[in-house]
């Protein structure tokens, strides 16, 4: 069986990608959803810790899709000769090394809540999301390559849509089995876990400086780096490339921040715990869900755009390009009635 024989014959380098995505699903869900050290889970933490654009609990079920995607990328990229070329690009398997690694470091310091662990934090997931960018990149190029290329002699055509899927060898040119296995086991997970972390890595930036200041200036002047990261990373990945899945992410952590309860209080400085947190001024309030709901809005649009337009070339030469250009407008015009309702 050509499973079996898959996994008899799996590298060193597969095998490692598989033990290290063990490891920090265990750490994350370990140090992430309990109590440990007495200090609190990352859930707990995070509430103590509230700036202006953290989003409400909800958004973070996204974790769900997450690592079950990724756990199902696993399963793909030691079972089938196609993860095999996905493990053994370097790109990738540096960029999954060093995105996991830092994750699992970050889940263990930030429940520590002290000045040195929050500042080491924003060191561990800017890192996980550095890493999670050269495999975004890596993976997508690689897919746009081999699905793309003229060259029978390409060394990104090694996927066949034979009924193997796990037999590469008589294959010499790229399929559309190669560009649907590998989007969906392995760029768009990674590409949903690079968007959230793009949200996440300006606010934990923010948490770190919100307890250094009691001004709400240094949670403002978050924000707006936030949103410049969100709307470059999103129009540069999901726009300018054929990665929706980072878009939608960042979409969805706009939306759960536009949602956020004006009433709700959020840190400043380092007073007592009973002190700690302060009502935010109405007009603040209302500008971080404004700015958040229109940022949604034109990243939304912009990479439905992409995506339909896209799909209207790829289809140009038959009847369906008509249906792709009309759904286009139905769902833009969906997405501004959202907005301006």
């Amino acid at each position: 069986m050509w499973v079996l024989d898959n996994l008899r014959t799996s590298t060193a380098r597969q095998r490692v990608v598989v033990v290290v995505f063990v490891i920090q699903m265990i750490v994350s869900l370990v140090f992430g959803n309990t109590s440990h050290f007495g200090k609190g889970s990352n859930g707990e933490v995070s509430n103590r810790n509230r700036v202006i654009f953290t989003p409400p609990g909800g958004a973070f079920s996204i974790w769900a899709i997450i690592f079950t995607g990724e756990a199902l990328c696993m399963v793909w990229q030691l079972i089938t000769l196609q993860g095999r070329v996905w493990a053994g690009d370097w790109c990738i398997f540096i960029g999954f090394l060093v995105a996991n690694v830092s994750q699992a470091m970050w889940a263990i310091l930030f429940p520590f809540e002290t000045q040195g662990t929050m500042h080491a934090c924003c060191l561990f997931i800017f890192s996980a999301w550095l890493g999670l960018l050269l495999l975004n990149v890596s993976a997508v190029n690689r897919m746009t390559l081999a699905t793309s290329s003229s060259s029978n002699d390409s060394p990104y055509k090694t996927v066949s849509d034979t009924p193997n899927p796990g037999d590469a060898s008589t294959t010499t040119g790229p399929s559309s089995t190669y560009s649907v296995l590998w989007w969906v086991f392995g760029v768009v997970f990674f590409s949903i876990h690079l968007g959230w972390l793009t949200a996440a890595t300006p606010l934990q930036w923010t948490i770190a400086a919100a307890r250094d200041s009691d001004q709400f200036g240094v949670q403002i002047a978050g924000a707006l780096v936030a949103g410049a990261l969100l709307a470059t990373t999103a129009f540069w990945r999901s726009v300018l490339n054929p990665d929706p899945g980072t878009a939608a992410a960042i979409v969805w952590a706009l939306c759960w921040i536009s949602s956020i309860d004006p009433a709700v209080t959020v840190r400043v400085g380092m007073p007592a715990a009973d002190t700690s947190t302060v009502a935010v001024p109405p007009d603040v309030s209302y500008g971080i869900r404004l700015g958040a709901k229109v940022l949604a809005a034109t990243i939304g649009s912009f990479a439905l755009a992409a995506v339909f337009v896209r799909l209207a070339f790829a289809v140009a030469m038959s009847g369906l390009c008509r249906v792709v250009v009309a759904a286009t407008i139905g769902l833009l015009t969906c997405v501004f009635d959202w907005f301006f309702r």
